[in-house]
């Protein structure tokens, strides 16, 4: 068996000890944000319940960025009601 393989769509896989073939994927270099808590909640929701979307954006590399911009835009919501809470 080969070590490495190409698919159709382009990407590789490298042979595992297991006799399995496993994705060449990985963290695109500046994508390492630290996730919060609401980009982790949304990772295991798109995990457990969305899983082909969740899936295309870990192999597109895109996975990160989103879990970061969720977390942001949730934070920024959050401190925007307590804001017009306290006014009230």
């Amino acid at each position: 068996m080969r070590k490495q393989i190409k698919d159709k769509n382009g990407l590789f896989y490298t042979l595992a000890n297991d006799g399995m073939y496993y994705p060449n994927i990985s963290i695109p270099k500046g994508a390492d944000y630290d996730i919060g808590r609401f980009g982790r909640m949304r990772g295991r929701y798109l995990r457990e319940n969305k899983n082909s979307y969740y899936t295309a954006l870990l192999i597109s590399g895109n996975l990160n960025q989103n879990l970061y911009d969720t977390n942001t835009e949730c934070e920024n919501m959050i401190e925007t009601m307590t804001e017009r809470l306290m006014k009230k």
